[in-house]
């Protein structure tokens, strides 16, 4: 991920992931990576883990959330 953001000339970016042993362990990783070449994170919203559906307006909320930061240039979604 980080070598196509480094690619992709990015330095600014989003993470939305799940609160699950696999989306916070993925997202510690790629905030260290991220940090080892200068890259911001914009946002970092954690999906609270509800058996696989979370309510409508917890994504509402992270969309209003993403649009406060408008040169963040990429995003990931960790989710499992």
């Amino acid at each position: 991920m980080v070598e196509i953001v480094k690619k992709l000339g990015w330095s600014y970016v989003s993470i939305i992931y799940e609160e699950s042993n696999y989306g916070v362990k993925a997202f510690e990783e790629l905030e260290v990576l991220l940090a080892k070449y200068s890259i911001c994170i914009a946002i970092k919203e954690k999906l609270v883990k509800d058996s696989g559906v979370a309510e409508e307006t917890a994504y509402d909320d992270i969309v209003l959330k993403l649009l406060t930061k408008p040169r963040a240039r990429g995003l990931f979604v960790y989710y499992k």
